[in-house]
């Protein structure tokens, strides 16, 4: 048996695990896929991110022959940031493992040890990515913490109060006033959307029933990606109920009660960076979001699959975002 993990485990490359490992797809990303699309891979694990604000001016005209005036973009502040390393491993014991040797077939085995390994991790991918999804939103919001409560990167104005909305304030009133706030920071309005807990969303959408608007059709229900949003005349509104627990066993909601965010789509600010994990078979090659590698463990006692990945998403554009709270 031992002959045989030995040969099973060679057959596993670095390629191959990474590969598997980055390659997983789990359902659990929402944050990623509508808002940090945008990734890039570093060569360190400490980087200097510029944060922006309101970078669009009007140009002056200059005479013929006159030299092209040098404008850069208003980076208003550079601030050191330190990825975040995040590791864990999947235990695979003899037990789960000697049925491979009734299988006469080499190919067979090859097979079936591939599966076993792809069940792992699929499991591990999938707390890396729920791990991820509640720093994407902090990166949002500004202040991006683990799974400890532990702050790993902040900048947030707290002299920008959050708007206010109830009961008997009209969503639009808020909607105009950030697009305000769009169009200072961007030259333009982009596309945004709203992001709130449950109680906030059944609120606005009370208050459409009430003044009409649902009978109307300016305000409807459409299921987006298996969630039930608003549509507020266009707006997207759309509620969080994620909540995961930390590593002391409580849960944490993404966002809090009575709590929402206004958030711009498809505009440059959020964005992910990654870098080679802490192993020295990581170290080769270009950095890869996610490292994985298939060992023997000591003793005999199985086989363990490793995973790491060491990043930080970033909200450049942090004044882009408004917080919501509703009384």
């Amino acid at each position: 048996m031992k002959e045989l993990l030995k040969q099973l485990i060679a057959q596993w490359g670095i390629v191959e695990a990474v590969k598997m490992i980055n390659q997983i797809v789990t359902p659990n990303n929402y944050f990623e896929k509508k808002f940090f699309t945008d990734k890039e891979g570093k060569y360190a694990d400490n980087l200097v991110i510029p944060i922006m604000r309101g970078d669009t001016i009007i140009m002056e005209a200059i005479p013929s022959g006159a030299p092209r005036p040098v404008t850069g973009n208003e980076s208003i502040h550079k601030l050191n940031v330190e990825l975040a390393r995040f590791a864990d491993e999947a235990l695979i014991s003899v037990k789960d493992l000697k049925h491979l040797a009734s299988f006469n077939d080499g190919d067979k085995q090859a097979e079936e040890f591939a599966v076993i390994i792809g069940r792992k991790a699929g499991l591990l991918k999938n707390k890396f990515t729920a791990t991820k999804e509640f720093m994407r939103l902090g990166a949002i919001l500004g202040t991006v913490r683990d799974g400890s409560g532990k702050t790993l990167f902040e900048f947030r104005d707290e002299n920008i109060e959050s708007l206010k909305l109830g009961s008997n304030v009209n969503p639009e009133a808020i909607f105009e006033e950030y697009e305000d706030d769009l169009v200072t920071e961007f030259g333009y309005t982009p596309d945004y959307m709203m992001l709130t807990d449950r109680e906030m969303y059944n609120g606005i959408y009370q208050y459409a029933v009430d003044k009409g608007l649902v009978k109307s059709g300016l305000v409807k229900k459409v299921k987006i990606d298996g969630v039930t949003e608003i549509d507020y005349a266009g707006r997207s509104v759309r509620p969080i109920t994620n909540a995961y627990g930390d590593v002391h066993g409580n849960p944490r909601k993404f966002i809090e009660n009575k709590r929402g965010i206004l958030v711009p789509v498809g505009a440059d600010g959020f964005k992910e960076y990654f870098t080679h994990a802490e192993h020295i078979d990581a170290i080769d090659g270009a950095p890869a979001e996610y490292f994985s590698k298939v060992e023997e463990m000591k003793d005999g006692e199985g086989v363990k699959l490793i995973a790491e990945s060491v990043c930080i998403p970033i909200n450049t554009r942090p004044y882009s975002v408004r917080n919501v709270k509703w009384n």
